[in-house]
């Protein structure tokens, strides 16, 4: 057997059978105590323990599986139990071996002499045994720490915000390393550590609302870097032990880039829990949570100047994106999610989408130049879900070191609206002065001209003479008229402002001119405010407007030659203390190239001798004249609708004659 003695207990009714394999075991450096019965067993295994167990399968007060059964149901012994049999049934030896014996032996003709073999072969066979039992039980204890830190784990990333945090930390401790308590101190802006989360005795306060454990007191001077252990409460001085109410208590200190950002603590009920293998634990816990509360303040620090910045951004009156290197955007403000009308859509598509057709080259060989290096501004057009086009100024830079473009959008469409109106009255009031003087040149000459002829038809002369005078008579007034009506552009005499009903002005015109706007296939329908809203201005001006738009939209329907249903819509509106006027047709609508120039005196494109192209630039003179305004939006395709804009009066006529005030003359 082996070099140590060797502890063995023969349980063995049979004196002689007990004696003879007490003597044999002996010489082979064994030390052997012999039990009669299961009681004597019993007994001597709860005085000594033994290597091994020899146990007879037949003894007088019950049989050797009965005992077998009882040693392991009560563990009185760790040591391997032999079975020995005088019979050689393998039932027997199954028996055995389910009622947990380690091995068994039959007592044939070379027992007792078999024995050390047997035992030899039992004690190794159960060393290995043993040393995997072990090995197991270790494996099983470090899966179930890997499974509390990643249960922790798991907790502590679920979220970025601090106080969930910090709770899910604490339930996680309580909850995996079965403790009393738990509590987290955290150090403050001011630097003392303060109470943040924790369960059960740890979390109560004092009477005063101090928390009733500060790690701080706990910790022995000049180790607050350390952890510290109170193994037994109950063995501490008399007002510790009233203080704690535990059985043992660790402090463990929460460490980031060498200072302490806080404490971990950590109760058990029972004296001598934390044993080294669970502060180890312990520790790896703590040093999870302390870098989940570095990240949950990095991000909270993140959220907060995102915030501003959003802030910032969205309060902004232009439009702010940022693109990719590719040219799909990325991120935009409010401005441009108002403009476009898209509540997150927009991320992902390419920004060319949102440029009008005609720019979309010049937009993308812009983004082209920037991978250069090169910022730059241009012009271009936008477009918006209802593919209206604004005027924009495109300021655009690369935004360093994340290969994406910032771009800054500017809606210049007011200001390019306003710049061409003045440059429009410009023009007009030049051309104006300018035309006043040449119809006063004309006049005289014509005027010498209509009384000679007019002084010729009153002699005696030949049918053809005459008839060439009165050719001559003719041209001359028309000339006239042409001169008048150039003075009519040019003159800015001051008009008579009276309350004027845009309502009833509408529906006289068409009733004064129904002859040339009503039939031929043109259905001209209204749509006038019942709030009858009322301008100030010159009658007979705003007349003459109205009667200007509504021909040349009679005339864009007559156009359309293959077009079944011609319509020309009137509406008036109160908007925002302006009357405003629409003229509306479903004409051929005006041609892009062609709508810029609508208002310059002189422009038409009607054929010669059908106009002179000053109705408009009448029109919108007139309108700034009385501080409103006319513009044109049409499509080709898809009709016109020229809008009038005027102040609506401050105050509407008291007891006014309607009538009256929509045909004064």
């Amino acid at each position: 057997m082996r070099d140590t003695p060797t502890e063995i207990l023969i349980v063995e009714d049979n004196p002689d059978h007990a004696q003879l394999a007490k003597g044999y075991l002996e010489s082979q450096n064994g030390v052997v105590s012999i039990a009669s019965s299961h009681e004597q067993c019993r007994a001597l295994l709860r005085k000594r323990s033994f290597d091994i167990i020899l146990l007879d399968y037949d003894l007088p007060d019950e049989d050797g599986l009965a005992i077998l059964r009882s040693l392991n149901e009560e563990a009185l012994t760790q040591a391997p139990i032999v079975l020995v049999t005088g019979h050689g049934h393998e039932q027997i030896a199954v028996e055995a071996m389910k009622a947990g014996a380690f091995d068994y032996v039959v007592k044939s003709g070379d027992f007792p002499q078999i024995l050390s073999d047997v035992i030899i072969r039992v004690i190794e066979k159960f060393r290995v045994a043993e040393e995997k039992r072990r090995f197991e039980e270790e494996i099983v204890t470090r899966n179930k720490e890997l499974q509390v830190l990643n249960a922790v784990s798991v907790e502590l990333n679920d979220s970025l915000v601090l106080c969930e945090i910090l709770n899910r930390a604490v339930t996680g401790l309580v909850q995996h390393l079965s403790l009393d308590a738990a509590a987290i101190w955290l150090r403050n802006e001011t630097g003392d550590f303060e109470l943040v989360s924790g369960q059960g005795t740890l979390s109560e306060r004092d009477g005063r609302g101090n928390p009733a454990y500060n790690p701080t007191l706990l910790m022995p001077n000049g180790s607050s870097n350390q952890p510290m252990l109170i193994d037994d409460v109950a063995a501490q001085p008399l007002g510790v032990a009233e203080q704690l109410l535990c059985g043992s208590l660790v402090v463990l200190p929460m460490l980031r880039n060498g200072q302490t950002q806080g404490y971990c603590l950590a109760t058990s009920a029972q004296p001598s829990y934390f044993t080294e293998r669970r502060m180890n634990l312990l520790g790896s816990v703590a040093s999870q949570i302390s870098a989940a509360v570095e990240n949950a303040r990095l991000y909270a620090q993140t959220e907060t100047l995102k915030t501003n910045l959003e802030k910032v951004l969205n309060s902004s009156l232009d439009m702010i994106i940022t693109l990719d290197e590719n040219g799909l955007i990325q991120f935009y403000n409010e401005r441009f999610k108002l403009f476009s009308g898209n509540n997150g859509a927009a991320v992902g598509r390419q920004f060319t989408q949102y440029i009008s057709e005609q720019y979309r080259d010049t937009v993308a060989e812009q983004l082209r130049g920037l991978q250069e290096g090169v910022a730059s501004a241009y012009e271009a057009e936008i477009l918006n879900p209802a593919g209206e086009v604004s005027q924009c100024l495109i300021s655009q830079s690369e935004i360093k070191d994340d290969n994406a473009i910032l771009l800054v959008i500017k809606d210049t469409s007011d200001i390019v609206k306003l710049q061409n109106e003045l440059a429009q009255a410009e023009k007009l009031s030049a051309l104006g002065h300018m035309i006043a003087g040449a119809a006063h040149e004309l006049n005289n000459p014509l005027a010498g001209i209509m009384g000679y002829a007019q002084l010729l038809q009153e002699e005696e002369l030949p049918s053809n003479v005459r008839k060439d005078i009165s050719v001559i008579q003719k041209e001359a007034n028309r000339c006239q008229g042409i001169v008048q009506k150039l003075l009519a552009f040019a003159r800015r005499q001051a008009s008579e402002q009276e309350l004027v009903s845009v309502n009833l002005l509408v529906e006289t015109v068409l009733e004064l001119h129904a002859h040339r706007f009503g039939g031929r296939g043109v259905d001209v329908a209204l749509d006038l405010d019942s709030s009858h809203p009322f301008v100030l201005g010159d009658y007979g001006q705003l007349q003459q407007v109205i009667v200007q738009l509504l021909g040349n939209a009679h005339d864009a329907v007559r156009v359309e030659q293959g077009q079944l249903f011609r319509s020309v819509r009137v509406r008036t509106r109160l908007d925002s203390g302006s009357v405003r006027l629409e003229v509306c047709d479903n004409g051929p609508g005006i041609p892009k190239a062609v709508l810029q120039k609508v208002l310059d005196p002189f422009f038409t494109t009607k054929e010669v001798g059908q106009g002179m192209g000053l109705g408009l630039s009448m029109c919108f003179g007139i309108i700034e004249s009385h501080r409103g305004r006319l513009t044109v939006n049409s499509e080709q395709g898809k009709g016109t609708t020229v809008v009038v804009e005027l102040p609506v009066a401050e105050s509407e006529p008291a007891q006014v004659d309607v009538a009256s005030v929509a045909d004064p003359h």
